[in-house]
């Protein structure tokens, strides 16, 4: 039963997913968001999903993203009918980013996606109080700080 369940829900997980990342997700990255129990989802999943619906995808440099904007609208009309929905998903995007060591572009993106999530508390603020500041200075997320172009 469980196997059922997973493969009636890894199309919608996966989209939502896909429609929340702003440049794009790797695939590690969603194995792991899509897994269960800090398990990445196995590839016998995920890969004939991939492949059906590969014409849909675009990988830029190692990020998958929708191939053309009806994509995203299609994926938000279908399963994101309210904000709450949506915030949800940034909110998933965040909490996962927020568990990873920092790099440059992860930091953008917990950053973006903890605040289009609705929340009110900077994700990098419940981290070590000096990654914040090497948060802002290495990604120029505008959603903590302000942009560092407006700063010069």
């Amino acid at each position: 039963m469980s196997s059922y369940l997973r493969d009636t829900t890894l199309v919608a997980e996966a989209f939502l997913l896909i429609w929340a990342a702003r440049r794009g997700l790797t695939e590690t990255e969603l194995l792991e968001m899509l897994g269960e129990d800090g398990q990445r989802l196995p590839r016998a999943y995920w890969s004939p999903l991939y492949l059906a619906a590969e014409d849909s995808f675009i990988n830029r440099g190692g990020l998958i993203g929708f191939s053309h904007e009806y994509f995203r609208k299609a994926v938000a009309d279908r399963y994101l009918s309210t904000e709450t929905l949506k915030r949800a998903a940034h909110g998933r995007i965040a909490a996962y980013f927020a568990k990873q060591p920092l790099r440059t572009l992860l930091c953008g993106e917990e950053e973006a996606h903890f605040g289009m999530s609705g929340e009110t508390t900077c994700a990098s603020s419940r981290r070590k109080p000096g990654r914040r500041i090497t948060c802002a200075i290495m990604s120029d997320c505008g959603i903590c700080w302000p942009p560092l172009s407006s700063l010069r």
